[in-house]
């Protein structure tokens, strides 16, 4: 509504140009008296009036003095005030990031808040606060928890690809699983993104990337069961393309070679390790959809894990 009045002001308003230079130069003078919300309501109308006129100067100095009037610890005006920051740039991002965290801190749950917060955070590249600041509105139940999900899934990738050039593999890796984790979750909680094509998309995408890094670091047997996991769990949840089940009879193949190395024999221990990650991918087999079973890839992937499972003995 304000920026409707802003915006069709010299329509409704006779002199609108000297109302409005009016409002510029206009500073709330806090007077000595009981902190009421009648008295912040009318600083936080004012500082939006003047953000809305195109001067956030004036209106953090208006919500400045009335802080320091009531004391620093309301977290509506402690909003307004980083709100007024956001519109200052680069000068004042350290001070308006700040200012968030103290208006969260002294209890601001809104879920303008949390955008505006999350929006902050993103444009400075400081993805990892973004993400804190998604798990918070979760937790405080603001707005839509599948929209949350969605957003801090979009900076745990960002997160990825800029420790990525640091070469941060540990960390790299984590982001991917857990966005991958968010999308699914946001899946759950709105059905709809199941059958988005986008969403999907960027779900098959992140398990790509997943797989590509896997890849890299897989050098160890840790690093080779690490794999072989991301890959079940990324079937786990509902990437059922012919890939991933191509990707399984690999990576045991893999394990299996590293532990017969130099021609030396399987310990027990190796044994009902390699019994154990069989068994997993003969079970995750039979979630495959009916249209893949008839894919050349597909089959010979399942017929690998049949013998391997066969030569371990998994019932």
């Amino acid at each position: 509504t304000r920026d409707l009045v802003v915006s069709l002001g010299p329509e409704l308003i006779p002199g609108f140009s000297s109302y409005s230079d009016g409002i510029k130069n206009q500073r709330y003078k806090p007077k000595n008296q009981r902190a009421n919300s009648q008295l912040v309501g009318a600083a936080i109308n004012q500082a939006m009036a003047l953000i809305s006129a195109g001067n956030p100067v004036e209106a953090l100095k208006t919500i400045n003095e009335v802080i320091a009037e009531l004391g620093g610890n309301h977290p509506d005006l402690l909003f307004m005030r980083a709100r007024a920051l956001s519109k200052l740039g680069e000068p004042k991002r350290i001070e308006c990031r700040k200012a968030f965290k103290s208006a969260h801190e002294c209890g601001q749950r809104k879920l303008k808040f949390f955008q505006l917060w999350y929006e902050v955070e993103s444009e400075a590249h400081f993805y990892e606060t973004a993400i804190e600041v998604c798990s918070s509105a979760i937790e405080a139940g603001a707005g839509e928890k599948a929209d949350w999900l969605i957003n801090r899934s979009h900076s745990r990738i960002l997160s990825a690809a800029a420790q990525h050039k640091r070469e941060d593999w540990e960390h790299v890796r984590t982001q991917l699983k857990s966005a991958a984790e968010d999308l699914h979750q946001a899946q759950r909680e709105d059905p709809d993104l199941i059958w988005n094509p986008t969403w999907q998309e960027y779900l098959y995408q992140t398990h790509d990337s997943l797989w590509n890094l896997d890849r890299r670091l897989a050098h160890s047997i840790p690093e080779l069961l690490v794999s072989l996991d991301n890959q079940l769990a990324a079937i786990e949840r509902g990437d059922l393309r012919y890939q991933l089940f191509t990707r399984l009879p690999v990576v045991l193949q893999e394990i299996e070679s590293t532990f017969l190395k130099d021609g030396k024999e399987m310990t027990t221990r190796e044994f009902n390790l390699l019994q154990k990650s069989a068994r997993s991918c003969k079970f995750i087999f039979t979630k495959a959809p009916n249209n893949l079973k008839t894919l050349r890839p597909f089959e010979n992937a399942a017929r690998t894990v049949a013998q391997f499972s066969k030569n371990y003995r998994v019932q």
